[in-house]
């Protein structure tokens, strides 16, 4: 059973995210995916966000854009942030 969970007018967690990545070379462009694990983190893999000097992240459903401000962990044996 697949279900999602909302609070408080929140995006719902496991949602998906569509990050646009920017780098410090302005001509390269990179996008992938990611989803809500909490209210304000997102999980993807180490390999989409590596070597990005900025990201944002758009949620599928409502089109909201998020800046993402950091990063809280990460793991490169499992390609998991």
């Amino acid at each position: 059973m697949n279900q999602q969970i909302q609070k408080n007018n929140s995006e719902p967690l496991g949602t998906i995210v569509l990050l646009d990545m920017g780098y410090a070379d302005e001509s390269i462009k990179s996008i992938g995916t990611g989803f809500f694990v909490s209210e304000d983190k997102i999980a993807t893999n180490v390999h989409v966000l590596a070597g990005a000097v900025k990201v944002t992240a758009k949620h599928v459903s409502s089109g909201k854009v998020y800046t993402v401000e950091g990063i809280t962990a990460f793991d490169d044996i499992n390609d998991l942030v």
